[in-house]
């Protein structure tokens, strides 16, 4: 039933839509206005282009509504593919609707007591392309749980040569659930960590003051400075110049002020939530019983009780500040320069939706990601460090992941599998077990380039042989730039280039440099074969990188010429 109210919801919205738009258009009932602007429409004085808006969301909602209601099954996802194209026509008519009421503002004068219809009709067109944007998302997920539903229904008619689907399909449930169950646990934490600072209530509203005095200092100082100009490029007069650099001068020493007071009021206020987080903390834990202790290392129950209460409070301060910061300030912002020209700042308006856009379409693609020497996990599980900073990733993406990064198997070992702790800071897993969930995490935003930085230096033989396996297994796919002391990446590589004193000495391949005898052949002699190479000889490159002709790029280097093992060598 969910798709049939969804779908009698939009019908409804949609004569509701074109019935006012009519009706705002048309000046109650002169239907004699169509005519009239059909055979002598001018785009400076007819709002007809604005009516025929309506039409086209009508089409887009009334098409959407009809392909889910033929096909319940592959409409919703088709609906929810194409929400960014539907985002997109929305924005571009909103836009269109502001920029032609810039348009009329040119040729007549418009005000609410003039033309209060053609006014409404602008904002209507604008609220009901906002409406649009949301009416298209309910219908892409409506059906979610229509088809779970239905699924659910399959799975109760299955028989028992299913039940392995049916509790696979039980598990993405559990795991959808447990997805929801955090979002709300994570809402009702911050409730209860600002729950803390009632006590502090007024130290807050002083610093809240000092945030608004410093705002608006900051929003008229643009303005002053632009007087201080004008008074030496127009007037040309010490006289108009001397006013707006004292005003400049008072409101930057203010500002000045008040950020400083309202730094420290933040500063004391958190400082304060810390202790408070810390004592409670420690009465909670005096509570318990011995085989907590038992359970949980002493290490992890003080690097709660000191590292993280201070981090949550500082988290807290800082994004507390500059969250207030920025809504004040651009709130101050807004008011000002609709102030001084309410059409530039709707064109400046204008804008903003499809930087949005464009923001969020680019978020959804990485570019680059990185692998480090010492990878930073944090105390969740395995699959919360391979999707962290992600949002709705479903588990075959993470087992994908794993599984390029040769991780999967030892994975499933834990005790708990991908729902093991990886304790603080990973102390849980040894340093190749770190390193290749690392490699996942890296993974599972498909970027174009991988960086590996020194993602092998630090581990032993055994390792480094099991995190080269999952690097050769990333290769094929992806551009990889690899920094490495260690020769056994280099002979994957499609192009090396060794870079001597800052100029590209050799290019080639690995078979290629080795059988030239250069600079590469010699260093990669001295550590892998210990061949000794004279001195004069053995130039210690300053830096090495090879690109191959599939994509992928090594870079590496030597610190100096000495004869020595660790000095001589590369880095890859």
């Amino acid at each position: 039933m969910g798709i049939y109210v969804a779908v009698g919801c939009i019908v409804s919205y949609v004569l509701l839509d074109v019935v006012t738009t009519t009706v705002l258009y048309a000046h109650e009932s002169q239907l004699s206005t169509f005519t009239e602007d059909a055979l002598n429409f001018n785009i400076l004085q007819s709002a007809l282009d604005i009516w025929g808006t309506v039409l086209l969301r009508a089409s887009l909602l009334l098409g959407a509504s009809l392909g889910v209601t033929w096909n319940k099954v592959d409409g919703p996802q088709r609906v929810a593919k194409s929400t960014s194209l539907i985002l997109l026509i929305c924005l571009i008519v909103i836009t269109y609707t502001l920029a032609k009421l810039l348009m009329l503002t040119e040729v007549r004068t418009l005000s609410i007591s003039h033309q209060p219809w053609l006014l409404s009709l602008i904002c209507w067109t604008c609220a009901s392309s906002l409406g649009v944007m949301l009416l298209w998302r309910w219908l892409g997920k409506e059906p979610e749980s229509e088809s779970s539903s239905s699924g659910r229904g399959t799975r109760g008619r299955e028989d028992t040569e299913k039940l392995v689907e049916t509790v696979g399909e039980e598990e993405q449930e559990l795991g959808s659930e447990r997805k929801k169950e955090k979002d709300s646990s994570s809402g009702a934490t911050l409730g209860r960590l600002l729950s803390y600072c009632k006590k502090d209530a007024e130290l807050l509203s002083v610093a809240v003051l000092f945030l608004i005095i410093s705002a608006v200092c900051e929003a008229f100082i643009p303005y002053y400075y632009g007087k201080a100009i004008d008074s030496i490029v127009v007037h040309q007069s010490m006289e108009y110049f001397a006013k707006p650099v004292i005003i400049l001068a008072a409101l930057a020493l203010a500002s000045s002020l008040a950020i400083g007071v309202r730094g420290g009021v933040f500063t004391l206020t958190f400082a304060r939530l810390n202790l408070r987080l810390r004592n409670h903390l420690f009465r909670t834990l005096m509570r318990q019983e011995i085989a907590f202790f038992d359970e949980n290392h002493t290490g992890d129950i003080l690097s709660r009780l000191s590292a993280d209460t201070t981090q949550v409070s500082d988290l807290i301060s800082q994004n507390v500040n500059i969250f207030l910061r920025s809504v004040i300030k651009s709130v101050g912002f807004f008011i000002f320069m609709f102030g001084m020209s309410w059409k530039l700042t709707l064109v400046t308006i204008m804008g903003f939706p499809f930087i949005g856009l464009v923001s969020k379409l680019y978020g959804e693609y990485y570019k680059v990601a990185l692998v480090g020497q010492e990878p930073v996990l944090f105390a969740r599980t395995v699959e919360e460090n391979i999707t962290y900073g992600l949002t709705d990733v479903p588990r075959e993406a993470v087992l994908q992941a794993a599984t390029k990064a040769n991780a999967h198997d030892f994975i499933t070992t834990l005790p708990k599998g991908y729902e093991t702790s990886v304790g603080e800071k990973g102390t849980q897993l040894s340093g190749g077990q770190k390193q290749r969930v690392a490699i996942a995490r890296a993974l599972i935003r498909n970027p174009r380039v991988l960086v590996l930085d020194e993602a092998t230096s630090a581990l032993d033989a055994e390792s480094e042989h099991i995190v080269q396996q999952a690097l050769n297994n990333v290769l094929r796919d992806h551009t990889v730039l690899v920094i490495a002391h260690r020769l056994s990446t280099v002979e994957k590589a499609d192009n090396i280039l060794v870079i001597d004193r800052g100029h590209v000495a050799e290019q080639g391949s690995h078979s290629e440099l080795m059988a030239s005898g250069g600079l590469y052949s010699k260093l990669v002699q001295r550590q892998v074969l210990g061949i000794e190479t004279g001195e004069e000889d053995l130039h210690s490159p300053q830096n090495a990188s090879w690109k191959s002709g599939g994509g992928q790029q090594w870079r590496g280097r030597s610190s100096s010429s000495s004869l020595s093992e660790s000095e001589c060598s590369v880095r890859y």
